[in-house]
């Protein structure tokens, strides 16, 4: 491994992260032809390291392993917060877990919290076209639909309906 790293240009120091992953052969041989490629960095290599040697990790089917990897990979992650966020996501697909539910969700609060900061900015939303505008409300529509809500869209003022009371 080390003579193909030196060969290939790439760092040899990860190479210490990838033997100290609790990964099946075919995992890390996957990895390791990745990192050859130049697909991913060093820093990279130490989250994967980090990632693949926790409890949620190995929570994840073995089918779906190679998914999360791929996914932490083609990422970038520049703080391994990120990579959390991927690893609990793949463990929730794979079924229920209390720990990664609440990492999930803390992760969606957190980022709406960021889209709503974003939305105080007058200079943003005043400015936005009404294409942006459109794309929002389908986004958010979306969110909405995921959540299983029903849409009410009510016209202003709201029509009132008058129920004759039969005596």
């Amino acid at each position: 491994m080390i003579e193909k790293a030196k060969k290939a240009g790439v760092g040899i120091h990860a190479l210490a992260d990838l033997h100290e992953s609790i990964i099946s052969k075919e995992l890390k041989d996957n990895v390791f032809d990745r990192y050859l490629n130049n697909e991913f960095n060093s820093k990279t290599m130490g989250y994967i390291r980090k990632a693949t040697n926790e409890k949620v990790f190995k929570d994840i089917p073995i089918d779906s392993a190679q998914m999360c990897l791929d996914e932490i990979i083609q990422s970038k992650p520049e703080n391994y917060e990120n990579v959390k966020t991927i690893v609990h996501k793949n463990r929730l697909i794979g079924g229920y877990h209390k720990s990664s539910h609440t990492s999930i969700h803390n992760s969606t609060l957190k980022h709406f919290d960021a889209i709503k900061e974003n939305l105080t900015i007058q200079n943003y939303v005043q400015f936005l076209s009404q294409k942006q505008k459109d794309e929002l409300k389908n986004f958010t529509h979306g969110i909405i639909r995921c959540l299983n809500s029903t849409i009410v869209t009510l016209s202003f003022p709201p029509e009132v309906k008058q129920v004759n009371k039969q005596k």
